[in-house]
C-alpha cells in the first residue's frame, strides 16, 4: 500500500492510479489482518507489540537492530481506506510494518520533541504516537481519531532519513500522510502524569540497510521516569455486596512481576481479609507491565465504611526504570448498605405433640430503595424451608433467617428455637396377617404404647378401647374399615389416627373324588381318570400320582395313561387359589387298577396248506399284544428267515416268498413282563421249535 505511493511519488504524479492501487491494497490487507487477529490472542507480548513496549527511561536508545514483522498482536494500527489524502487528521500509517513501541509517562509538563535518525540515510521510517492515559492497547485500533497524539507516514525520494517531532526542524501540524508530505511534526504540548506509546515502523521491511537512534532530548517535558510509582485510583464506586475483587490503578506502568498478594494488603470493616490473587490484563497474556490491577479478596464485600489499600513495608513493586513504590496507605470508601431486620414483633410458637404446628413471625426488613428482598428460612442442617417473611407450621428446630437485597447484600436474624411440648403419638392400625376367613379370629393391633386413651371403630357398630382388640368368629358383615385413635397428654391433646380396611373371605370346604373309566387293563392299555373337586378355584392346580409319584401336574381334572403296566394306587391332590379353602391341598380316596399280566402260548407246528386255521405260526396270547415285543425265527443251520415287533404279525411259512421245506424251525420272543414283584417291568425271553408240515 504505502509502498505503491512511495514509489509512484518517485516516478509518476498520476494520483488517480496512486488512489486505485493503495485502496486495493489496504482493502486486501485489512481483510487479512481482520482474519488473523483471532489467533493472535492471548499471545505474549513482545516489544513489537503495544503491551510489551519498552519503557522510556533515557534520552538516547540505540537501536541496532532492523526489526522484522509485527510481534504476536499484528492489528494494532487502523488502515484507513482509500488514497493517502484521506490518512490525516486520521492513521497515517499503513498499519505495521516490522514495528517496535516505546512507552513513556511524563513526569514534568513541556513539549515532547524527538528524532529518529536512521543509521543508514536512505532508510524510511514511519511513526506514530498516542495518548493512553485513559486507554488501552486494545483501543488503538479502534479509537485512533481519538488518541493519536502525533503520526508520520512521509516517504519518497528526498524524504527518507532523519524523521519526528520537532517544530525547529520545520514540523507544523501533528499529521502527516503517506508520499512527499513532511518529515518533522509539530512539538506536543504534554501535561505530567499523561502515558503514551510510540510506534516506530520500518516501511522498508528488510531492505533497510541499518537500525536508527531515538533521540528525545529535544524535549522541554521529562518524559524519562525518575519517580516512583503510586496508586493513583481506586474504583470502588462498582462494589456491591458479595463481590470479591478490587481494581485500582497506578500512576504508570510497573513491572507484573513486582506486584504479588504479600505486596499488598486490604484493611477494613468485616475483615480480616486475605488477598488470594491479583490480576492485570498485560500480565495475564504474558506482558511485563501493567497499569491497572485486579485483586481478589476473600472474605468478600459484606459491609460498608471505609478501608485502606496498603503498600507492605518491604513491597517491591516497581516501574520499567526501577524506582520502587514507597509504603503508604490509600483510602477510599465502599458505599454499601445492607438490609436490617427489626426484630421487635418477633414472636415464636411453640409446637405441640412433635407436629408441624410452630411458626416465627412480626419479623419485618428495611433497608435503602428499591424496597426488593428475598427471604430464606434455613434449619440447622442448612436446608431452606421457607422462602417469606414469615415461618409457618414447621417442626421444632432451630431456624435462621437471611433476607438478601437486590444487590446480594444481605443480613441474618436468628438462630430462633421453636420447641415442641407434649409427647407426639403416632399410630399404625394393623390386624392379623390375611386372609382372614369366616369363623376366625379378628385381631387388631396399635403399635403405639404407653397413650392414655385408645378408642377403635368398625363395621357392626364395633367399638374398643383396648389398645389391641379381638373378635371372635368373625362374619363376612365384619369386613370394612376400622379406625384407631390414640390419645396421649390430654392437656395437649396429643393424637393421632390411623385407618386399616378389613377384608373376611368364605371359608370353603373343599373334597376330592376320582373315578376311573376301567377297574381292570392289561398293560398298554389306555384308562382315563377324572377328578372332580367341590369347593375349588376354577384354576386349581391338580396332581396326579400313580403309587404315590406324581404323574401329571396341571390345571387339568382328567388323567389319561397308556404307560401303567401293573396293578397300582392311584389318586389326585388338588391345590386351590382361592382363600379360606380347607384343606388345601387336599386329597383323593385312592383307586386301585388292576394290571392282569398276559399268558403266552406258541404251537409247537402248523401246516400252511390247512383248512383249519392252523396255517400259520402266531403268538397265541391276551392281551392281544405284549410290551416291547420282538419274535425272530431261524433255521436249524441258524438262518433268520423271519421276525416281527407286530404281535398280529404272524409267519406263513415261506422264505422270501416261496415255500419253506418241511422240517424243525427254531423261534425266539421277547417281551417285557411287568408282574406284582417287578413294577418297572422284566425282560422275558422264550425259545422253542415248531415244526412245519404240508
Amino acid at each position: 500500500m504505502k509502498a505503491i505511493n512511495k514509489i509512484s511519488a518517485k516516478i509518476t504524479n498520476n494520483i488517480k492510479l496512486r488512489g486505485i492501487i493503495k485502496r486495493f491494497l489496504k482493502n486486501l490487507l485489512l481483510l487479512l489482518l481482520t482474519t488473523f487477529i483471532n489467533t493472535a490472542i492471548s499471545q505474549t507480548p513482545t516489544i513489537q507489540d503495544c503491551l510489551g513496549a519498552i519503557p522510556v527511561c533515557q534520552d538516547i536508545y540505540i537501536e541496532p537492530n532492523v526489526y522484522s514483522g509485527t510481534g504476536n498482536y499484528p492489528n494494532e494500527i487502523f488502515i484507513t481506506p482509500g488514497d493517502c489524502e484521506y490518512d490525516c487528521p486520521g492513521s497515517c500509517m499503513d498499519g505495521e510494518q516490522n514495528s517496535v513501541w516505546y512507552i513513556f509517562t511524563i513526569q514534568e509538563a513541556g513539549l515532547l520533541s524527538f528524532s529518529i535518525i536512521p543509521d543508514v540515510a536512505t532508510d524510511d521510517y514511519d511513526w506514530a504516537v498516542y495518548d493512553l492515559t485513559s486507554h488501552e492497547c486494545e483501543d488503538i485500533y479502534s479509537q485512533y481519531m481519538v488518541i493519536q497524539s502525533s503520526c508520520n507516514a512521509a516517504g519518497g525520494e528526498g524524504y527518507h532519513g532523519s524523521t519526528g517531532v520537532s517544530s525547529s526542524n520545520g514540523g507544523t501540524t501533528n499529521c502527516n500522510n503517506c508520499g512527499p508530505t513532511n518529515k518533522w511534526n509539530a512539538n506536543i504540548p504534554v501535561t505530567e502524569g499523561k502515558t503514551y506509546v510510540l510506534c516506530v515502523s520500518n516501511w522498508m521491511s528488510a531492505g533497510a540497510n541499518g537500525g536508527f537512534k531515538l533521540d528525545f532530548s529535544a524535549s522541554t517535558a521529562v518524559i524519562y521516569d525518575n519517580i516512583r510509582p503510586e496508586v493513583s485510583q481506586i474504583f470502588s464506586n462498582d462494589i456491591t455486596c458479595n463481590v470479591n475483587t478490587l481494581e485500582f490503578k497506578f500512576t504508570e506502568n510497573v513491572m507484573c512481576v513486582s506486584v504479588t498478594p504479600t505486596s499488598i494488603n486490604l484493611t477494613g470493616p468485616g475483615g480480616p481479609y486475605t488477598i488470594t490473587n491479583i490480576y492485570g490484563e498485560a500480565c495475564d497474556v504474558g506482558g511485563e507491565m501493567e497499569r491497572t490491577y485486579t485483586l481478589t479478596i476473600d472474605p468478600p464485600f459484606l459491609v460498608g465504611g471505609t478501608f485502606s489499600l496498603n503498600i507492605d513495608q518491604y513491597s517491591e513493586i516497581s516501574d520499567a526504570c526501577g524506582n520502587n513504590i514507597l509504603t503508604g496507605q490509600f483510602p477510599f470508601y465502599v458505599d454499601i448498605y445492607p438490609p436490617e431486620i427489626n426484630e421487635n414483633n418477633l414472636e415464636i410458637s411453640i409446637t405441640t405433640c412433635g407436629k408441624s404446628n410452630g411458626s416465627i413471625t412480626g419479623l419485618s426488613a428495611s433497608g435503602p430503595n428499591p424496597f426488593t428482598f428475598e427471604y430464606k428460612w434455613k434449619d440447622a442442617g442448612g436446608n431452606t424451608i421457607g422462602e417469606n417473611v414469615d415461618l409457618l407450621n414447621v417442626f421444632a428446630g432451630i431456624y435462621t433467617l437471611t433476607v438478601t437485597d437486590e444487590n446480594t447484600c444481605e443480613c441474618i436474624s436468628g438462630p430462633h428455637q421453636i420447641i415442641n411440648v407434649g409427647t407426639p403419638v403416632n399410630v399404625t392400625a394393623t390386624a392379623n396377617t390375611p386372609p382372614i376367613c369366616t369363623e376366625d379370629n379378628l385381631h387388631l393391633n396399635c403399635d403405639f404404647y404407653g397413650a392414655d386413651f385408645y378408642f377403635w371403630q368398625g363395621t357392626n357398630g364395633f367399638t374398643s378401647t383396648e389398645q389391641n382388640p379381638v373378635i371372635n368368629n368373625v362374619s363376612l358383615s365384619d369386613a370394612g374399615t376400622y379406625t384407631l385413635i390414640a390419645i396421649k397428654d390430654p392437656p395437649y391433646n396429643c393424637s393421632d389416627t390411623s385407618e386399616i380396611e378389613i377384608e373376611i373371605f368364605q371359608t370353603y370346604q373343599m373334597y376330592v373324588s376320582i373315578s376311573a373309566s376301567e377297574s381292570q387293563i392289561f398293560p398298554g392299555d389306555v384308562v382315563e381318570f377324572i377328578a372332580s373337586a367341590e369347593g375349588a378355584s376354577n384354576d386349581a392346580l391338580y396332581n396326579w400320582t400313580v403309587e404315590n409319584e406324581s404323574w401329571q401336574e396341571g390345571f387339568d381334572s382328567t388323567f389319561i395313561s397308556s404307560k401303567i403296566y401293573s396293578t397300582s394306587f392311584v389318586n389326585c391332590i388338588v391345590t386351590s387359589s382361592a382363600p379360606c379353602t380347607f384343606p388345601n391341598p387336599a386329597k383323593s380316596d385312592k383307586i386301585l387298577l388292576e394290571v392282569i399280566q398276559p399268558k403266552v402260548f406258541l404251537p409247537n407246528a402248523f401246516n400252511p396248506n390247512s383248512i383249519h386255521g392252523n396255517d400259520k405260526f402266531k403268538v397265541i396270547t391276551l392281551p392281544s399284544h405284549l410290551i416291547d415285543f420282538q419274535m425272530h425265527i431261524y433255521t436249524k443251520w441258524g438262518n433268520k428267515i423271519f421276525e416281527s415287533t407286530d404281535i398280529n404279525n404272524s409267519w406263513d411259512g415261506t422264505i422270501n416268498g416261496k415255500p419253506a421245506p418241511i422240517g424243525v424251525y427254531i423261534w425266539v420272543i421277547k417281551h417285557t413282563d411287568f408282574g406284582e414283584s417287578n413294577k418297572t417291568g422284566k425282560v422275558i425271553t422264550k425259545k422253542g421249535t415248531v415244526t412245519l408240515v404240508r
